[in-house]
């Protein structure tokens, strides 16, 4: 009948071996040296914001719970090809922040000027007393190339069952059609102080021909002008 043999495994040390090598494994070779720490990367530097974009004038319109919120502002240098946010605050006659929205467009040239608004909804039922327009303009870019400007045409206004619309003949000087043109329309009243807009987005603007361009005005009171503003698709 075979035999039976037992010991200790050869993959597990004895305690003796244990306590011999032990001291051995802790103690440092001799004239070693120990390595330098690399020193860690200085973090990068935020990019400066570029160009510099003025705003002209800004105001609101406002119809019962619709009001239309616009800035004009100008690209003094630099900001063309980059996306221009601008940020607005809405305040009643108290100061009360009633409501806060931003709009997003871009430049495609140097001295370019738009007018950039959007709509809100007031919330119940407060009445706008003021706007306040703060521009930012982005490091990134956007995919608009400098075009042939747009020749405006003059501006008419046209009231329809207490509504107001704005229009004027686009001519696209280039030859070919500029498709998705932002168009912006900022409105005033006799003395010149801003009372609503609007925006619209022609699908295309035939190649060295003419397009009418409508938009539906949100106005405080009745305009006695009306400016139109045509930027490059974004």
């Amino acid at each position: 009948m075979p035999t039976l043999s037992i010991g200790v495994p050869m993959n597990r040390p004895r305690a003796g071996l244990l306590a011999l090598l032990a001291p051995l494994a802790l103690a440092p070779a001799c004239g070693s040296e120990e390595a330098p720490t690399a020193a860690s990367p200085a973090p990068a530097a935020s990019s400066p914001a570029p160009g510099v974009v003025t705003v002209v004038t800004s105001g609101f319109g406002q119809e019962d719970e619709y009001a239309w919120i616009t800035a004009v502002v100008r690209n003094d240098g630099g900001a063309e090809g980059h996306f221009v946010v601008v940020q607005f605050n809405v305040t009643d006659a108290s100061g009360k922040l009633i409501a806060s929205e931003s709009q997003t467009e871009g430049f495609s040239k140097a001295g370019e000027t738009l007018a950039i608004g959007t709509q809100i909804t007031v919330p119940d039922g407060a009445k706008v007393a003021k706007v306040e327009a703060t521009v930012v303009v982005e490091s990134t870019t956007t995919d608009a190339k400098p075009f042939a400007g747009v020749k405006v045409g003059p501006v008419a206004i046209k009231s329809t069952s207490g509504t107001y619309k704005a229009s004027f003949t686009a001519e696209n000087p280039a030859t070919e059609p500029l498709q998705d043109a932002r168009v912006g329309f900022v409105c005033f009243d006799a003395g010149g102080k801003v009372i609503g807009g609007a925006s619209e987005f022609p699908d295309a603007i035939p190649a060295s021909g003419k397009a009418l361009v409508t938009g539906d005005l949100i106005v405080s009171t009745k305009p006695v002008r009306c400016d139109a503003y045509v930027g490059a698709p974004v």
